[in-house]
């Protein structure tokens, strides 16, 4: 018996340290964490909370805090139990496939002209009532555990991409002696690990995990060890709901590309990003940036008592609102493409916005042009073209962009109102009164735990009160913030204050109006306009040609031309051709100049491929013949051939 357990000491010691090495070539900072925890729980200065004891032919942990088991049975068996919980079919998975309500068939988006007839194939060629995939492509385990059941799913499924993410650094630890996390690399497979993080880091691991191969995302299998961590299977959900490939698609990019490419040749100005990070016109200056949430109501009168002592940056959508109380903005933003940020500029007095800037992203629909043309009107770029312009990134929201943009240009100290997550606590609008937008939220909780639903009505901490009531749409918009503000935090110093009542928002301390009127006391009042100081971080593109483009992109339609011709025996001749393909084009858009065209090229492939790769994945009869094959690549080398055009059609 003494010879068996130290034989089982020895496997279980070779184990973590083939653990630790693999950590230590692969992820460096997760190695140092546990080396660090290791050193500290040698040298008595950590309390283990967590230690792993062998009881009655199995390994299980005790909890010190209370002095009960982890699994509270045998850990092998109940390894054995959750494996047979998992299978091949769509069952516990996330299906990014959208479908149309209350009926099996996907549904088709109004951007997607050339996916559009795989969808349709797709629709009358497999039956989408029950699904059962040949491989499964990716997989996420929330919780390890000793890791016994990641190792028994891992053998039946064999997912390529893993995600692992486990919160407690100690647990993790733990099942480095029982678990060989090196099998997850080898050969064309790859893992993720999320470990002790953080919410915003956690949020990267699975961004990370997403985008690699992003073209297998149309099923994400999960698996949760613990009802505890169903927050995390929640963030998870989240993401994918407010970061599906269908909502980036290859065509709004190419919009972008061709008004971005008019506003240069037309001279307008575009604000520089090396001249702004050398001015700096916001460092001594207190920002008040202004949205458009519910909240916004409460604080009119104390903004327009108030608004001489800071430089006042509003989303477009709330200019209309301020006009009425005659609040001038120093700055108004406007990013979304859509025609109707016209109407949110077009005000009642034609010179109430004389004396303001302006901002505007290139990807803005031609109709504000009109509008702001006679403005002190300043661009960026919506997609980075020219190095010469700067590039000030990307955002979902107008909020958060202004927020980016504010520290950029050198704040440090900014003050939000507006900025809520959430809706009217009382009669569920999303926006303030008399601004351009009205949503109207149903306020009422989901009972299903088991179903998720962006419009679902959720309670969460709340920015000026314990909890307030939200939905899962409008937390997208808090993680948007919480993203920005994490990232910019690694390069920038600021304070940022919310002075809205929604949501708590991490990284945004909560002020109430009264510490406001306080600190307001100690401001000066602005002096100069900010017009001036726009004009110094501005300038026009003097270079806009695509001569050697153009050359390489009449080159892959005709290469691409002939390829549609083809003929494939089987799947796999179909999908080794098809890549070849793939990285050929890739090659023809090698330098610095061509890498916006190789992105757009990229995101047709990422969302034609999600569609594709599903279909060659399902296990059907007859489904993947030569002549089904020869019909998806006709479709698919259209595709790539119409946005070629498109794209030479824009830059010409």
């Amino acid at each position: 018996m003494q010879n068996e357990l130290e034989q089982l000491s020895t496997t279980l010691i070779e184990i973590y340290k083939r653990n630790l090495t693999y950590l230590k070539e692969n992820f460096p900072l997760i190695y140092q964490d546990i080396d660090n925890l290791s050193n500290n729980i040698t040298n008595g200065l950590h309390q283990e909370k967590y230690t792993l004891e062998y009881v009655d032919g199995y390994f299980d942990i005790l909890n010190h805090e209370n002095n009960g088991m982890y699994y509270f049975k045998d850990s092998y068996k109940d390894a054995d139990d959750r494996k047979e919980e998992v299978d091949f079919s769509l069952k516990s998975s996330l299906d990014l496939l959208r479908k149309v309500e209350n009926t099996n068939k996907l549904i088709f988006g109004e951007l997607y002209e050339e996916v559009i007839p795989i969808i349709h194939f797709i629709n009358e060629n497999i039956d989408l009532e029950i699904i059962e995939f040949e491989k499964i492509y990716k997989f996420v385990f929330i919780g390890t555990g000793l890791g016994l059941h990641i190792q028994e799913i891992n053998k039946k499924l064999q997912p390529y991409t893993t995600l692992i993410i486990e919160p407690e650094l100690e647990i993790f630890r733990l099942s480095l002696f029982i678990t060989d996390y090196t099998i997850f690399d080898k050969g064309n497979r790859k893992l993720f690990l999320s470990i002790g993080n953080d919410k915003p880091s956690r949020l990267q691991n699975i961004h990370n995990f997403a985008h690699h191969h992003e073209y297998m995302n149309y099923n994400i299998k999960h698996y949760n060890l613990l009802s505890s961590t169903k927050y995390i299977k929640d963030e998870l959900i989240s993401y994918f709901g407010t970061n599906n490939v269908l909502d980036f698609p290859y065509k709004a990019i190419i919009q972008i590309l061709d008004r971005t490419v008019t506003l240069m040749r037309k001279k307008e100005k575009f604000i520089s990003f090396i001249k702004s990070r050398k001015e700096l016109i916001l460092e001594k200056k207190q920002v008040l940036l202004i949205s458009a949430g519910p909240s916004l109501d409460n604080y009119i009168s104390w903004i327009k008592q108030n608004k001489s002592f800071f430089t006042i940056i509003c989303v477009d959508v709330i200019v209309r609102k301020l006009e009425k109380h005659n609040i001038i903005p120093d700055v108004v933003v406007s990013i979304d493409p859509s025609p109707e940020c016209a109407r949110f500029l077009t005000t009642e007095k034609e010179n109430f916005l004389e004396n303001s800037v302006i901002v505007c992203m290139s990807q803005s629909d031609p109709k504000m042009y009109s509008v702001v043309s006679k403005k002190n009107t300043y661009f960026t770029q919506g997609l980075a073209l020219k190095a010469d312009a700067g590039y000030f990134g990307s955002s979902p929201n107008v909020g958060t962009f202004s927020f980016q943009m504010s520290i950029l240009l050198g704040a440090k100290e900014v003050y939000l109102i507006g900025c809520d997550a959430a809706f009217n606590q009382d009669n569920g609008h999303r926006y303030a009164n008399d601004s351009s937008h009205f949503i109207e939220d149903k306020i009422s909780i989901n009972s299903d735990t088991n179903v998720f639903k962006m419009e679902d009505t959720v309670y969460v901490k709340g920015n000026l009160r314990e909890t307030i009531k939200t939905s899962n749409d409008l937390l997208a918009f808090r993680n948007d913030y919480e993203k920005t503000i994490h990232v910019l935090k690694e390069t920038f110093s600021f304070n940022a204050y919310n002075m809205s009542d929604g949501a708590y928002i991490d990284g945004l301390q909560p002020i109430c109006q009264n510490e406001m009127d306080n600190r307001v006391l100690k401001f000066n009042e602005k002096k100069d306009s900010i017009v001036n100081s726009f004009d110094n971080i501005s300038e026009t593109i003097s270079d806009i040609s695509y001569d050697n483009t153009i050359n390489s992109i009449n080159t892959i339609i005709k290469n691409v031309e002939k390829f549609k011709k083809n003929k494939f025996k089987n799947k796999n001749e179909f999908l080794n051709l098809k890549l070849e393909l793939m990285s050929w084009i890739l090659t023809q858009l090698h330098t610095v100049e061509d890498q916006p065209f190789a992105s757009i090229f990229l995101k047709y492939i990422a969302l034609s491929d999600i569609y594709i790769n599903f279909i060659l994945n399902i296990k059907q009869e007859n489904l993947h013949t030569p002549e089904n094959l020869k019909k998806i690549n006709i479709i698919w080398c259209t595709g790539i051939i119409k946005i070629f055009k498109d794209i030479k059609k824009s830059i010409q």
